[in-house]
């Protein structure tokens, strides 16, 4: 895995277009210029809905280790809080009000999720929401422990982050 925070990136928000191009659709023009700061790979282009990046690379999805279908293993504590932190940072919804950080997804997916969060002591739980599963940080002390443990990419999360944790008692 050369990039781990691109690799969480790519999957959690990165769509396969072929084994040597996977691309993010992104509103915030913020993610889109640092995930073409990561690597030399990626191209930036406007549509509609926001920004389309492209990584492109000969044998993209075996260099990356991307296997869509399951979660890696990580061992290694560096790997694995720079993996949560690009997976967090693309698939994530923060709640001020409710001090919540949420991601949807399916379950198996998500239970690998929070057994990585496990490792670096951050609890979460998992909740049934119809076909699919929402596994939420709720609370100022839980949300606290992912910021100092594992945080996000941009200023826009993190300054939403920061706000949730010194809302309210």
């Amino acid at each position: 895995m050369e990039n781990p925070e691109l690799t969480g990136l790519l999957y959690s928000c990165g769509s396969v277009k072929s084994k040597n191009i996977i691309e993010i659709q992104t509103k915030r023009k913020e993610l889109a210029e640092l995930i073409c700061n990561m690597t030399t790979l990626a191209d930036i282009k406007t549509n509609s809905r926001g920004y389309s990046v492209q990584v492109t690379g000969k044998n993209l999805i075996k260099n990356f280790g991307i296997d869509k279908t399951q979660i890696p293993d990580l061992e290694d504590k560096k790997k694995r809080t720079d993996f949560l932190r690009g997976f967090f940072e693309g698939k994530s919804s923060i709640s001020i009000i409710t001090r919540i950080i949420r991601i949807s997804g399916k379950k198996e997916q998500l239970e690998k999720i929070k057994k990585l969060l496990n490792f670096e002591n951050v609890d979460s739980v998992i909740y049934p929401t119809g076909n699919y599963y929402s596994l939420y940080i709720e609370g100022k002390n839980r949300c606290e422990v992912f910021r100092d443990k594992i945080g996000f990419l941009t200023r826009e999360k993190k300054d939403k982050l920061d706000k949730l944790i010194s809302f309210g008692i």
